[in-house]
């Protein structure tokens, strides 16, 4: 029986079971099912060495599966030897970030932002004597940073660090505004435990010091453990200056009886950029803007501040 001949009695018919197992046997020695069976082997020219880049590997693959650059069996080998060293330096500048488990946490301060060559302000008196700083922002750890340059007589330490901002602070190009105008902190009080995540508190503008040279000026606002080093802004995001201190409010109610209002100290902007311009930098001047919302306005401060963590051996 021909395979012509068992295809027209399937056609006229239900197919008899003999019949089906007739026309397999024949299809197969004619080799009609090559369709269902295994690719041919491939010839060793067909399997090539395909970057991807995106992961920094070398994989082998089927040549007309590589999307990348396809490489030599040298230039593969030594593609894999850059990467793993790659890796292995990553791996170590991770490590650098993390403090040891016996380390212990001096303080916590917020910093912020300056300059996009990777410089943040924060107090001096907030990295004395830390053996190292690390930065942490929005929840995710930004790495180590040193002391480039200080200023004690008005609090003030210029740190750098390995990463580069996406923002900076601009400055009130204006002096500070009169006093009760609004202003806004936004930093990382502590409230038991160190903050993850900046929040923002509001304020206004009590008053500076008679002396027009004094860089400083008092504020009424809630500022806890932790401020140290926020900046000060204004209701357009243009930054005011940088908290240094608050009364404390313990001592002044077991002297008077009296609990005072939350009064805090912040220095002035110009402070602030005169440090930056001893060290060969300018600073981001602010142009005149519309009023943010607070909640606006804490979108775009997370961006430019940061917690700083002192830590000692």
């Amino acid at each position: 029986m021909t395979v012509a001949s068992l295809l027209a009695a399937c056609r006229r018919t239900a197919c008899p079971l003999g019949v089906r197992f007739s026309m397999l046997a024949v299809a197969i020695s004619l080799g009609l099912l090559s369709l269902v069976a295994g690719p041919p082997p491939l010839a060793a020219s067909d399997v090539v060495n395909c970057l991807d880049a995106e992961r920094d590997l070398v994989v082998r693959k089927v040549r007309h599966r590589c999307e990348g650059r396809i490489l030599s069996d040298e230039e593969a080998a030594v593609w894999r030897d850059k990467a793993a060293q790659r890796k292995r330096e990553r791996f170590e500048r991770a490590r650098e970030t993390v403090p040891r488990v016996d380390a212990r946490p001096q303080g916590v301060s917020t910093g912020f932002w300056v300059h996009g060559d990777g410089y943040l302000i924060t107090n001096n008196h907030a990295v004395q004597g830390c053996a190292r700083l690390t930065l942490l922002q929005d929840g995710v750890p930004l790495g180590p940073a040193r002391v480039q340059a200080t200023r004690p007589d008005v609090d003030l330490a210029l740190l750098k660090a390995e990463r580069r901002p996406q923002k900076v602070a601009a400055f009130l190009a204006q002096p500070t505004p009169p006093d009760g105008e609004a202003l806004r902190i936004v930093g990382y009080p502590s409230e038991g435990v160190p903050r993850v995540r900046a929040i923002l508190s509001p304020g206004q503008i009590a008053g500076r010091p008679n002396e027009a040279d004094v860089p400083l000026f008092a504020f009424l606002g809630r500022i806890r453990f932790g401020n140290s080093g926020s900046p000060v802004f204004d209701e357009s995001g243009a930054v005011l200056g940088i908290v240094m201190a608050k009364i404390d409010s313990q001592a002044v109610f077991r002297q008077t009886g009296q609990l005072p209002p939350d009064l805090g100290l912040a220095v002035e902007s110009r402070a602030i950029e005169s440090l930056l311009a001893a060290e060969g930098l300018t600073g981001r001047r602010a142009t005149v803007g519309p009023v943010l919302d607070a909640e606006t306005q804490l979108a775009q401060a997370r961006a430019l501040v940061m917690r700083v963590d002192c830590w000692r051996e």
